[in-house]
């Protein structure tokens, strides 16, 4: 059995795509808390949580995006990997 070659452009595009991926799940959860204001005419307590949920703010839009752009490259590179390997053992 020969040894697996791969193309250095899809393996840096592999590297680029966990990059991006780890990038946004880690400026994900270092974003931090979110102001909101409550326009009500009963006075606002001075914080308050909802549990178990995620504000979507700019930053973590931009997150999101990153994380979805990482996913879209590692999987295009998969695809053409397994593509080009499944060619190669049809025309071998």
């Amino acid at each position: 059995m020969r040894p697996i070659r791969t193309h250095p452009v899809i393996t840096a595009l592999t590297l680029l795509g966990l990059a991006l991926v780890t990038a946004g799940a880690v400026w994900f959860t270092t974003a931090g808390s979110v102001e909101i204001g409550v326009f009500s005419y009963a006075p606002a307590p001075e914080s308050f949580s909802i549990a178990g949920a995620v504000l979507l703010d700019t930053r973590r839009g931009i997150a999101l995006a990153v994380m979805v752009a990482g996913a879209i490259v590692l999987s295009a590179t998969a695809g053409y990997a397994v593509g080009r390997r499944g060619s190669a053992t049809l025309a071998g």
